[in-house]
């Protein structure tokens, strides 16, 4: 795998990841209870029971060359010539809006994140937020974990 981002809205906590989805009458990408085993090969289980709902874009190494041929161009004002956190970002907010206001109601009683992954064994893509961004994070009172996982050998 040459790259792969992950922006994901999180919801952990004490709750019924089903009557999240319920409420919200959203499928989310990702659902587990306390106590679920983070890995099936693993033995680290959940420590609280959890509800996520993400974009993602995967380029696999085969693919990266012909997807990513300005990689390193920071002139391209495209902002849609390939993915970027904050593109996702915006991407997940727009699929939360008709259900904003539950959103913002959930950070009351369950912690809520930005979840950002980065995957990559080349470059590592921009990491930014511009002010728009910033303050939908904000309205939704989230907190904002950005995780980089180097795949070089």
């Amino acid at each position: 795998m040459k790259l792969e981002l992950r922006v994901g809205y999180l919801i952990t906590g004490s709750f019924s990841p089903d009557q999240i989805s319920a409420s919200l009458n959203i499928i989310p990408s990702k659902t587990w209870s306390k106590g679920d085993l983070i890995d099936p090969k693993a033995k680290i289980k959940y420590k609280e029971d959890g509800w996520l709902i993400e974009e993602k874009f995967v380029v696999e190494e085969n693919e990266a060359d012909n997807q990513f041929p300005h990689e390193l161009d920071d002139s391209d004002d495209d902002e849609t010539a390939y993915p970027t956190i904050e593109s996702l970002a915006l991407q997940l907010f727009d699929s939360l809006k008709p259900r904003w206001e539950k959103f913002k109601e959930y950070r009351k009683e369950y912690e809520t994140e930005l979840s950002c992954v980065v995957y990559y064994s080349t470059q590592l893509p921009e990491l930014h937020f511009s002010n728009k961004t910033i303050k939908l994070i904000a309205e939704l009172n989230l907190n904002v974990d950005i995780d980089l996982y180097d795949l070089r050998d």
